[in-house]
């Protein structure tokens, strides 16, 4: 029995306890402290008395168990064991053979096709015997099992090849047929069968018919045609005063030779330029792409339309006919001249985005559409402005759209600038007194035929331009004074919903100014915005997204002051103040000085040169 802390500390206080100055032997003489022989011991129980008896014997007999005194562990051990054989053994089976001394009784049985689940066998001695134990029970036994038939073969449809676009929204696909394993294409053999499916993909998420598409043309249509049913287009009108033949016949090109009109997905304010004709016969690649600005393509646009002419009249040469090789020879030359020509026209940094595939014909030998063979040498263009980046580039048909985007994500970009205006204000920098350098600007200026007031506006459109921002606004931040461009590029770097908010918060000063104007002298109001935001939730959602557009051109600005090559580039803390928007003047345009009819007035000031 335990004793709890408590029990364990009343028995030890009595023990501890103090007596009055007696002996022990003087305690024990009295009766008052008994010995352990004196204490009375309670009677034994029956099981325990029974336990000890079983114990004693077990002790005294220690051979006793299940009465066979000549084993040690009282069980049977002739089981895979080598044994003398004696002349029972002999008189019991007759077939021992004569030279034998030993048995062992090894693994047998029905699942080894024996009559029983063991067999005897003999030896002239034990090693043989162990010899032949580890062979019988090396034989794995194998189940014996009917035959099965062979599993037929699946018939089924696999697709043979590249689909072929047969009407728009519309692909259509060959399949044959094949016996075999499904997955395991080792197994396919064609049974000569073959049918056509047709597939149809409508918009971005390629909405189709589910599975191999449908067995028949008609049956496609039918899907495109219950699609738009229910989805219609939004078809542009096409102004009848308009001729659209040209634009008509550069988009059959483009389909023509790219496989499909693409939408390249350029940033706002460029374009995806073609650097050969889009003419001819010969597959658009991501190397004949270059990502350029809106400006720079109208100033190219005046070489396209006399090379695809001469490009068209090369492919179009009978060489069969006197002449033809004479006047492919001249086609060169003259696409050649048109390449130098724009290469002496345009600025240096358009060299490279303007070129051509001369043509050699190979004669006497046609592709399978029966269209004339070339060798083509490419001239001019400089594969390392375009998307692909490389001198043998991809055919645009091969290329899926995404892959298209993304290349166009990655690639460089060229934009047009006033000739010699970043050369002028960049120049300025190595000149250390502010007044010189005003002078400066004010004569550089009127070389390059800009009109200049005074010397404190080209100083403040060189201040603005190394402080990383682009030209036009520098220029309108010096001659006008205002933030007009940049404000309206942040106003459209807004979000939808932070433009929304900008939108309510506009409208609410607009009221507040209205207040006691007379009739029909109010300001005017735009549509209010059709939703559900309170003024001040539209205030934090436009203070946060102003915040953040200016956070983004003001790493845009520094990043930009610094491509210059300044000497020491602006601190970026100092772009972070307001944004990065520093140096910028605000309030409307003046209505005296250099320039108050505003920006579009400066731009025609800019002579080209």
């Amino acid at each position: 029995m335990t004793l709890g802390l408590k029990a364990y500390r009343i028995m030890m206080g009595h023990l501890t306890r103090k007596t009055p100055d007696k002996k022990i032997s003087d305690l024990i003489h009295t009766g008052q402290l008994k010995t352990a022989d004196e204490v009375s011991q309670p009677p034994i129980r029956q099981d325990v008395e029974q336990t000890e008896a079983s114990n004693e014997f077990n002790k005294r007999n220690p051979k006793a168990d299940g009465g066979r005194m000549e084993f040690q562990d009282g069980t049977r051990k002739i089981y895979k064991v080598a044994r003398p054989i004696t002349e029972i053994d002999r008189k019991q089976n007759l077939n021992i053979p004569d030279d034998a001394k030993f048995k062992m009784q090894v693994p047998g049985g029905k699942f080894r096709g024996k009559g029983s689940s063991t067999e005897m066998i003999y030896d002239t001695n034990k090693s043989n015997l162990n010899k032949r134990l580890k062979e019988i029970e090396s034989n794995k036994y194998v189940k014996p099992s009917k035959p099965r038939e062979p599993i037929p073969d699946d018939r089924f449809f696999v697709r043979s090849g590249k689909g072929e676009r047969v009407k728009e929204n519309i692909v259509e696909f060959e399949y044959e047929e094949v016996l075999g394993r499904k997955n395991q294409p080792n197994t396919y053999k064609p049974t000569g069968k073959t049918v056509k499916k047709y597939k149809p993909f409508i918009g971005p998420d390629k909405i189709t018919i589910p599975g191999q598409g449908a067995n028949t043309l008609k049956e496609a249509e039918g899907f495109v045609k219950d699609y738009f049913k229910a989805n219609p287009k939004q078809v542009r009108v096409r102004d009848p005063e308009k001729d659209y033949r040209q634009k008509d016949i550069r988009r059959q090109f483009e389909k023509d030779l790219q496989g499909r009109t693409i939408k390249f997905g350029a940033p706002k304010g460029y374009t995806a330029h073609h650097m050969l004709p889009l003419a001819g016969k010969a597959d658009v690649t991501d190397s004949d792409i270059a990502i350029i600005s809106n400006k720079m393509n109208a100033e190219l646009a005046q070489f396209d339309k006399p090379m695809n002419k001469l490009v068209n009249e090369a492919y179009a040469l009978d060489f069969s006919k006197e002449g033809s090789l004479k006047r492919m020879d001249e086609i060169n030359k003259e696409l050649a001249n048109i390449v130098k020509k724009s290469e002496t026209k345009l600025p240096n940094k358009y060299k490279g985005l303007i070129g051509f595939n001369k043509l050699t014909p190979v004669l006497d030998e046609f592709d399978a559409k029966g269209n004339q063979v070339f060798d083509m040498e490419r001239i001019g263009a400089d594969y390392k402005k375009s998307i692909g980046g490389k001198k043998i580039g991809t055919p645009l048909r091969d290329i899926k759209t995404k892959e298209i985007v993304k290349q166009v994500a990655d690639a460089p970009t060229f934009k047009a600038t006033i000739p010699g205006l970043e050369t002028l204000l960049k120049a300025a920098d190595n000149i250390k007194d502010d007044i010189a350098k005003r002078k400066f600007l004010t004569a550089g200026f009127k070389t390059l035929g800009i009109a200049v007031g005074a010397p404190l506006v080209a100083y403040d459109t060189y201040k603005a331009f190394k402080k990383g921002k682009p030209v036009l606004e520098a220029l309108e931040a010096g001659f006008i004074g205002s933030d007009m461009i940049g404000g309206t590029k942040r106003i459209l770097s807004l979000t939808p919903e932070e433009r929304t908010a900008r939108s309510v918060v506009k409208q609410d000063a607009l009221k507040d100014l209205n207040v006691d104007m007379p009739m029909g002298f109010g300001f005017v109001e735009g549509p209010t915005p059709k939703t559900n935001i309170s003024l001040e939730e539209a205030k934090q959602k436009m203070d946060a997204g102003i915040q953040r557009v200016k956070e983004e051109e003001a790493k845009k600005n520094l990043l930009r002051s610094q491509n210059r090559g300044f000497g020491t580039p602006v601190m970026a803390d100092q772009f972070l103040v307001n944004g990065g928007i520093v140096g910028v003047k605000s309030g409307p345009p003046p209505e005296k000085g250099p320039n108050s009819q505003g920006l579009p007035s400066l731009i025609k000031r800019v002579k080209k040169l």
